[in-house]
């Protein structure tokens, strides 16, 4: 094939589907490495940009909803404040159980958390912006949440729960649209170069123990230590919905 068809074919196909227009790029690559243009594949691939959610910050906000949502009762008699009740165990689940888990799997594997967007968030050593930036995606993940717990208290104590609720469903859905819309790139494990690389040369989520074991046990973690706290926290606001602050 000619190689200006090759490059019509993609940007047609992009115009398209915008969408996937990254997904369609990287298996457009593959099929031109295959037909022997391995250079015209690193270029396109080289070039790719991709515009993507995150699934950490509308996970926070999700939760601080549903938080809210499962702490009405004591929130509806409560003035909106810092120094409720509850404040205190929502900030100790964001700092202890949410935020760690993200931190966790950006310090061992920053190209796959940040799902292959960038490259220099791999090379923190002897680099501050980075380490700081590392600091401040904790701190984020803190903020997000407990802005979004307030929010849901203010509207609670509006009236609106059904908005509440409605905000819950929307993060959650907003949280994993990245496993839909860029599927399979979880899957892949390795350093923004093997994932960028033509042909690929990352290993999968099943054949990389060093990433499956410590991945199933913190996400093990999170998943349990939401459940409890939520089951603890829904128990705990109901005891004192009698009216104490």
């Amino acid at each position: 094939p000619n190689k200006a068809v090759c490059v019509l074919h993609i940007v047609s196909f992009q115009a398209i589907m915008p969408v996937s227009c990254a997904y369609v790029r990287v298996s457009a690559c593959n099929v031109i490495e295959g037909m022997k243009y391995p250079a015209l594949a690193s270029e396109l691939l080289r070039d790719e940009e991709v515009v993507m959610l995150q699934v950490d910050a509308p996970g926070a906000f999700a939760l601080g909803q549903i938080l809210a949502w499962l702490t009405q009762k004591y929130l509806k008699v409560t003035e909106p404040q810092f120094t409720h009740r509850l404040m205190g165990p929502v900030v100790a689940y964001f700092s202890l159980i949410f935020a760690p888990v993200g931190m966790f799997l950006l310090f061992g594997w920053p190209g796959w958390e940040s799902m292959y967007w960038w490259s220099w968030i791999e090379q923190s050593s002897f680099r501050p912006w980075v380490a700081g930036f590392y600091l401040l995606f904790y701190l984020a993940m803190i903020l997000i949440g407990l802005g979004s717990y307030m929010l849901g208290h203010k509207l609670i104590r509006k009236g609106k729960k059904v908005v509440v609720a409605v905000l819950s469903v929307v993060g959650v859905v907003v949280s994993l649209l990245p496993f839909f819309i860029w599927r399979m790139t979880w899957y892949h494990i390795g350093t923004y170069a093997e994932y960028h690389a033509v042909p690929r040369a990352t290993t999968t989520l099943f054949s990389t123990p060093s990433f499956l074991i410590p991945w199933a046990i913190i996400i093990g973690y999170i998943c349990i230590g939401t459940v409890v706290f939520c089951l603890w926290i829904r128990r705990f606001s109901n005891a004192l919905a009698g009216g104490t602050k």
